[in-house]
């Protein structure tokens, strides 16, 4: 039977650290006794975390533990810019576009104010002549 994930599941590392207020600790034990997926979940972790604890802590050498720190600083730094770099380039993609859209707009109606213009001197010019030749005709 496969049990559905709850949205309370996340607190439980956090329950388990200790790092959980006492009213939200005690909504949480309160939780546990109802909910199959946090309480299985709870098992899975302490029986990780116990696991864990047989390990034998090995020291780790001064160089790897500067160099993990650097690579994690930068990760953060390259991850800080991304958002700001899209937003920028996202901004001045919808500024182009309004731009371009304006100008292509102005352009067009040009173009059809002079084309209707021209077409409406076209029309004149033959409504003159055929005035003309009709009474030169006469």
């Amino acid at each position: 039977m496969k049990v559905e994930k709850c949205r309370f599941s996340r607190f439980i590392n956090a329950y388990l650290d200790d790092e959980l207020s006492e009213k939200k600790q005690k909504a949480l034990r309160s939780h546990l006794k109802n909910c199959t997926y946090c309480t299985q979940e709870l098992n899975s972790l302490c029986k990780l975390n116990s696991q864990l604890a047989s390990f034998e802590e090995v020291p780790v050498p001064g160089y790897c533990k500067a160099t993990i720190i650097k690579h994690a600083r930068d990760y953060e730094a390259s991850k800080s810019k991304q958002p700001r770099f899209a937003l920028k380039a996202a901004s001045l993609a919808i500024a182009a576009s309004i731009i371009l859209s304006l100008a292509g707009g102005t352009l067009i109606s040009r173009q059809i104010f002079e084309q209707r213009e021209k077409q409406n001197y076209e029309e004149v010019a033959f409504a003159q002549e055929s005035f003309y030749l009709y009474f030169e005709g006469e």
